[in-house]
Order: C-alpha cells, then structure tokens, then sequence
C-alpha cells in the first residue's frame, strides 16, 4: 500500500490523547472519491465550514494521510476527537471495497504497533456516537467488523509486521515543513 502526505494546516489544532483508533467509511460512493480526492476535499472551504477533519484515509491503492497523529482531529465527536486517530475507509463506486477495508485493517494494525496501543482500543465511530458507522462494515459488506478485527489482528501476529512499519513511520514523522 503506498503513503501520500497531504496534510491540512494543522497549527491550531488541539494536541490529541491518543488513546484509541476510530474506524469509519467515508459514506461517499461517488465515482472516484478515493483518498486523494478525500484530501482535496478537506482543503475546501466547505469541509472548514463543516469544521471536519481526520488523520487518515485510506482506498484499494494508498493511504493518505492528513493530520499529524499528534493532532485533534473532528470526525467523531468530543471524546473521539480528543483521544482517536481517525480513519475514513473510502467506499466510492469505482473502487475495490474490499481492498479498501483490507489497506483499512493493515493501516490499523500499523498504528497499532507504532503507538503500543492494545487492539481493544480500535472502535466503529458508531462506538462514540451511534451514527452507522463504518456503514458498509456494519451491514457486512465486505465483511463483519469481527472480521475487520481479525484482519488487523493477523497483521500484528504477523513477522513482516516491522516490515510494513519502517515502510510507514517516515510517512507519520514527517511535518508541514519537509513536505514539498
């Protein structure tokens, strides 16, 4: 899975207590809505006067990623912003969905590891605020959430997991200042 950076302008945002990972699906089924299209998104006037934003999105191919893991995002209300990492799985049309929800899992489990957290500190955005979400994991498409646990799971017992970790901590470390 590749790593893009297109972070937000983040210098007035809260500091974020990470405690947990919040998973939701973008809800956008619209023809190329993949994850650089969620990172254009998040640069329009629209999403800042929506005041929405998240660290991650991730389709078939990439993981975008748009807020420094450090950083408060807006995604799941008060509680979920202060403490999770947000990820918005993208669900538009034209994409495997499947794959999406697995580069989900894999990006989960590598966040997993980076932070130390345990995976019982991974929950739908449902879990915060009752919205169905991730809406198509909910209803088992592609699969269960028990299965989307799962994935991430055999991805932390996995050996080449510090593989997949050195390819993605430069991607987390950088800053506003190295991106060019």
């Amino acid at each position: 899975m590749k790593s893009v950076i297109s972070l937000l302008d983040y210098k007035e945002f809260p500091e974020l207590n990470v405690k947990g990972i919040c998973i939701h699906d973008t809800g956008n089924s619209l023809v190329g809505a993949d994850a650089l299209w969620h990172a254009r998104y998040l640069n329009t006037q629209h999403a800042k006067n929506r005041g929405v934003s998240w660290h991650f999105s991730v389709d078939e191919i990439q993981s975008v990623q748009h807020l420094p893991i450090d950083k408060a995002g807006k995604h799941a209300g008060r509680i979920a912003n202060e403490t999770t990492i947000g990820i918005e799985i993208c669900v538009n049309s034209d994409s495997d969905i499947e794959q999406s929800h697995i580069n989900g899992a894999l990006l989960t489990a590598k966040l997993l590891y980076i932070t130390g957290l345990p995976i019982s500190s991974v929950a739908q955005h449902f879990d915060y605020t009752g919205k169905n979400c991730p809406e198509l994991m909910r209803s088992g498409i592609p699969f269960t959430w028990e299965k989307f646990i799962d994935q991430v799971q055999s991805y932390l017992s996995a050996e080449n997991i510090t593989n997949g970790v050195r390819e993605i901590t430069p991607f987390l470390e950088k800053s506003m200042s190295e991106i060019v």
